[in-house]
């Protein structure tokens, strides 16, 4: 028994080391037979089996960097994103094969047909970028037919740029999308396509009549409305418009979300009166559309929204009211900060502070000071205040330096370099010994609005802390004070930071003091 004890971790390492050995990449065969330099022979080989990912991006890198001269090789370039590779080996072949152009079109188009699904994902990726018109048909094929969805994703992303290079792409794709024959799945990708593009060559007329036939498949339908939305044609307005009373529920709450941000008064009288729909998924769309409206004709709906059954529309309404500086505002947001959702109270804070009325402060200092009240609430709140950046909140914030809550402190101590008192330089400097690394960080970039001598030694001393990111803002803070020994001492020092980031931060604060 013990024995077989004994030999059972034995067997499993050995195990682990097989897998790892099989997971090794190798360097094709065919590659020490190949006739091409043997330099570039070598950087193929390192891409392959260099013991880190980074030194086999950094071979890809000197391969690209021959250009066309890299050609021979390209097969290699393309057969390595078949492998299972390191993400930033991944990105440097794609960035690679980019940057040695059009010699690199056709094999990606070859990539295409890859097993593995990453691998066609890379290639459709450098075909986007180089955009040749030779690209377009196996993209769009890809974007149609290929079964994995990062395929698709990536596909739809390059066609954006490549179909405008053919028109009978265009043309292609517009009679799949109106082809009842077709899988509707295919039919919406097609449509899917149109919706990204933009330009008089768009066939809005044609989605039109997709969006406005009874008879047609309502996934359609709703696919066209999202394309008509993204493609913002003053001549898909009133379509729109007409499909926000359209008997299907799914079909209202595409329209209400194509109409989002539209400034028609028609389509903006439509959301209104959505915002009262049957159906709650409507309402919700209803009231995210009308959230980006500025125009006073939406304060009455939106505040009545504050009541309606939905946590989301209540969410959304909130958030909406905070685009008017109304007092009628005030007294709604304030009653929505009382509401039984954590999401809505949370909007409503927000919008409090982006009002800029000085009615707002008390309500978000009782707010923030209120320690039965959730977390992200009184986040909201002190992030709010720092907004307003009414001294009145000064006393209550300085109390919450030392909140148990990091996350509140965090807000608090950047509300308070906001608002610039200087009763709460010493609070600050205080809160730059904080056990959370956000919260120094926060309170040496707060530190840096005050012009008072104070704040050099706490800066100077951040400027050695533990965290790189502490020891960034502490370097941009003292930048401030930048003719005083000490602080140039310290970002003289800081210049030769073990962290490239405040290596660099150092050199252009030493650099602009000349």
């Amino acid at each position: 028994m013990i024995r077989c004890t004994a030999i059972l971790p034995a067997l499993v390492l050995a195990i682990l080391l097989v897998e790892r050995a099989e997971a090794q990449l190798k360097a094709p065969e065919e590659l020490f037979f190949a006739k091409i330099p043997a330099e570039m022979k070598n950087l193929v080989e390192q891409m392959y089996v260099a013991p880190t990912p980074a030194q086999q991006a950094a071979a890809v890198a000197k391969l690209a960097e021959t250009g066309e001269a890299a050609v021979p090789v390209l097969p290699y370039l393309i057969r390595i994103l078949g492998e299972p590779i390191d993400p930033a080996v991944r990105q440097a072949v794609v960035d690679g094969l980019v940057k040695i152009g059009k010699p690199a079109v056709q094999l990606a188009i070859g990539g295409l047909k890859s097993s593995n699904p990453a691998a066609r994902q890379s290639a459709i990726e450098v075909l986007g970028q180089l955009a040749d018109k030779e690209a377009i048909a196996p993209v769009l094929d890809a974007y149609l037919n290929d079964q994995a969805g990062s395929v698709r994703d990536a596909a739809l992303g390059a066609l954006a740029k490549l179909v405008v290079l053919e028109p009978a792409a265009l043309e292609k794709l517009m009679a799949t999308a109106q082809d009842k024959a077709a899988k509707p799945e295919i039919r919406g990708r097609a449509i899917k396509v149109i919706g990204r593009l933009a330009g008089p060559a768009v066939p809005v007329d044609a989605l039109v009549a997709i969006l406005q036939d009874a008879e047609e498949d309502i996934r359609m339908r709703c696919a066209a409305a999202d394309a008509l939305g993204r493609n913002k044609s003053p001549a898909a307005v009133a379509p729109l418009v007409a499909a926000l009373a359209d008997k299907s529920a799914s079909m209202r709450v595409w329209a209400a979300v194509a109409l989002n941000g539209a400034s028609d008064p028609n389509a903006i009288a439509a959301l209104v009166k959505a915002i009262g729909d049957e159906d709650e998924r409507v309402r919700v769309r209803a009231a995210d559309a009308l959230a980006s409206v500025q125009d006073a004709k939406v304060i009455e709906p939106l505040t009545k929204a504050l009541a309606d059954a939905n946590a989301e529309v209540r969410a959304w309404a909130a958030a909406g009211l905070g685009n008017f500086s109304d007092p009628r505002v005030v007294k709604s947001l304030g009653d929505a900060l009382r509401d039984a959702d954590v999401g809505v109270r949370v909007r409503a804070a927000d919008s409090l502070g982006r009002i800029h009325l000085p009615e707002a402060t008390p309500l978000l200092v009782q707010t923030v000071g209120s320690v039965t009240e959730d977390s992200q609430v009184r986040c909201a709140a002190a992030r709010a205040l720092g907004g307003l950046r009414d001294s009145r909140a000064v006393p209550t914030l300085i109390g919450l330096v030392r909140d148990n809550d990091p996350a509140l402190r965090q807000w608090v101590v950047a509300a308070l370099g906001r608002i610039g008192d200087a009763r709460a330089v010493e609070p600050l400097i205080g809160a730059v010994e904080d056990s959370e690394a956000k919260v120094r960080a926060w309170a040496v970039l707060a530190l840096s609005r005050f012009r008072d001598p104070r704040i050099i030694e706490p800066l100077v001393k951040a400027a050695k802390d533990a965290d790189p990111q502490v020891r960034a803002r502490a370097v941009l803070a003292m930048r401030v004070a930048i003719n005083d020994p000490r602080v140039k001492a310290a970002i003289q020092a800081a210049a030769e930071d073990s962290d490239p980031m405040v290596q660099e931060k150092a050199r252009q604060a030493l650099g602009k003091a000349g």
